[in-house]
């Protein structure tokens, strides 16, 4: 280490520059044996092999990458701060911080500051269970390691979250920035997660509420299979696989099925816009109650089985449709299917007035 400031303070600084290294001060007695500051520079890369204590008043700054393994960082004293700029990895089943037992331990009530830079990433890596401490100044949250991770209270990832473990979601989350779904997320029943940014990966969402918010371009939505999903941002949803949901709330912005199967076993409100087209499929199902299709839909399968039926709030024009039980009430709409019908002891129920076009053998 090299003296810091000493005319003025008279303590010194560890500077890591290393690559690869090992960390580990070890526990002191007394406030005035951990008198230095350290800082981990960019580029560098430390995994601590012990713990790692600051005085009171001192500083430490992780520029670099440090793997915190099972050991913690201890202010000894009052007014202690550490700040990560760089990326911190923890294993800690406790999580970051503001707890006796977290990687930086509560004791004398040190800040743990994230810069809020967008190399600012924390991991949490256990193959465990882990708490992931509840925080809404993340800027890049990574989740890897086998064990299910868990988020206790409200919790925002600005510029990156990137679920590559396990994920259970019990307090509300924002997503502000890229989310890549890489192993399963379960959004606790009540809960809501927010995603305001872009979305990637091929796992499922499942669960609770989902929000999507924000501006921005079109998000490309991913697997979900969840009680309540809504669409309240004019940027809209493009899916981009197969979306279940109980309840469908457009608020505002177009939900676009793209070449998908969209199901809804509950409600569909709000003003927004349900599209569709050749390549689309929708299937209600579930004891919702009687579903009204929105006029003017394109869909390549409808397929309705519930108990209270489906009806057409205008015309519908279909490839395929299928009736495995309950209704489809045409109204006095036009029906326009050119594939195949089929059902079981579902119906097709007409009024005066209904249309039903199809084209020859388009029925089974």
């Amino acid at each position: 280490y090299y003296a810091f400031n000493r005319i003025d303070e008279g303590y010194p600084t560890f500077n890591l520059t290393g690559t690869g290294k090992n960390l580990g001060l070890g526990d002191v007695s007394s406030d005035v044996y951990a008198h230095h500051s350290f800082e981990v520079a960019s580029g560098a890369s430390y995994t601590l092999t012990n713990n790692v204590p600051l005085g009171a008043s001192m500083q430490g700054s992780i520029r670099g990458t440090v793997d915190a393994s099972s050991f913690q960082f201890k202010a000894t004293g009052a007014s202690t701060v550490f700040r990560i700029y760089g990326t911190l990895k923890t294993p800690n089943a406790s999580g970051l911080c503001w707890g006796a037992s977290t990687t930086f331990a509560n004791t004398n009530n040190p800040t743990v500051d994230l810069w809020a830079g967008t190399e600012c990433t924390v991991e949490y890596t256990s193959a465990s269970a882990q708490v992931i401490t509840a925080r809404t100044d993340y800027r890049n949250l990574t989740l890897s390691g086998a064990g299910t991770k868990t988020i206790s209270g409200a919790t925002t990832a600005a510029t990156a979250f990137t679920i590559g473990a396990p994920l259970t979601v019990s307090a509300t989350t924002i997503s502000s920035g890229s989310m890549a779904v890489n192993a399963a997320v379960a959004v606790t029943t009540g809960i809501t997660l927010n995603i305001n940014g872009s979305m990637s990966g091929s796992s499922t969402i499942s669960g609770g509420n989902v929000v999507i918010g924000g501006s921005g371009s079109q998000l490309q939505l991913r697997s979900l299979n969840v009680n309540n999903l809504t669409l309240n941002s004019t940027r809209g949803s493009l899916m981009y696989a197969n979306v279940q949901t109980v309840n469908l709330i457009l608020s505002q912005g177009t939900f676009n099925i793209s070449a998908y199967t969209l199901t809804i076993t509950g409600d569909m409100t709000g003003v927004g816009t349900l599209s569709g087209g050749n390549t689309s499929n929708l299937t209600l199902s579930g004891a919702g109650g009687n579903f009204t299709i929105p006029s003017g839909l394109v869909l390549n399968m409808l397929t309705s089985s519930r108990g209270h039926g489906s009806g057409m709030g205008g015309n519908l024009t279909l490839v395929n449709l299928s009736l495995p039980s309950g209704y489809l009430s045409v109204g006095g709409n036009t029906l326009t299917v050119s594939g195949s019908m089929s059902w079981v002891t579902g119906t097709l129920n007409t009024v005066a007035g209904s249309r039903i076009v199809m084209d020859t053998g388009a029925a089974n």
